[in-house]
């Protein structure tokens, strides 16, 4: 095991589409509602002894889990709170699941999805929970801990006949990206 471990929670892609204006803001106790409220009173784990052991000594020693993910607007993922401070979503309700296991505080800290790379390497965080595709590449310098496939695909226009296997199949195609993805 690597001193330290990138922990990226992949999550569901399609639910990342979503933008701050299609959050819900309806009171949570109500059927349907979302809350988006800086008390999110997340579901918690128990500390697991045989788990918190594997971790490195000065972490350990710290008592926090230093974690960073992206909260920049992209429920259910990550993204602040009405309060605008507060991180909130699924990728720091995990990163509060895993500090808890491993019996440390969490200190959760919003970061630029590129970034998290950085900040792991250069030791500011010890984790990152982002939606980040595992790669060979990637998987040479990180370790992952992930609960999903992840795939990539492209979309395309129905009347388009295109049908993508490898890169040749996209060449000479304009093809959009999100900044930083794959």
């Amino acid at each position: 095991m690597r001193l330290r471990t990138l922990l990226l929670a992949s999550v569901f892609a399609l639910a990342a589409c979503g933008s701050p204006e299609a959050a819900t803001t309806a009171p949570a106790d109500q059927p349907g509602g979302v809350n988006i409220t800086a008390n999110q009173n997340r579901v918690r784990a128990q500390k697991v002894d045989a788990i918190a052991a594997l971790v490195p000594a000065d972490i350990r020693s710290r008592g926090t889990l230093v974690a960073g993910t992206t909260g920049n607007g992209t429920p259910p993922l990550s993204f602040r709170a009405d309060d605008d401070k507060t991180l909130i979503g699924v990728e720091p309700d995990l990163a509060q699941l895993v500090a808890d296991v491993l019996g440390l505080k969490l200190d959760l800290r919003a970061s630029s999805w590129e970034n998290l790379f950085l900040s792991v390497e250069n030791r500011q965080f010890d984790a990152g929970f982002s939606n980040i595709t595992v790669t060979e590449e990637r998987k040479d310098k990180y370790d992952f801990a992930t609960y999903r496939k992840d795939t990539i695909a492209f979309e395309v226009k129905n009347e388009k006949n295109v049908t993508v296997k490898d890169a040749k199949d996209i060449a000479g195609l304009t093809v959009g990206v999100g900044a930083g993805t794959n």
